[in-house]
């Protein structure tokens, strides 16, 4: 889970996660825009750590949330 999304500029995330005995690496990249619109696009990879057999088995399914902080 990608922590501290608010953080300004460029930010990447890295992490490991095992599903059903696999390995999994996922790559969560954010881009802020330069403008002073500041539009935030998320960009994410999954890839299997296994064969090309392995993979073939398995579909990913990611979702993003926004979970906006009330006081």
């Amino acid at each position: 889970m990608a922590t501290d999304i608010e953080l300004l500029g460029n930010v990447d995330w890295v992490m490991l996660q095992s599903c059903f005995d696999a390995h999994f690496l996922l790559v969560l990249e954010k881009q802020e825009s330069a403008s002073a619109d500041g539009v935030q696009t998320f960009f994410a990879v999954v890839q299997l750590i296994g064969t090309s057999k392995q993979a073939d088995n398995f579909i990913y399914r990611s979702l993003l949330l926004s979970v906006l902080a009330t006081s």
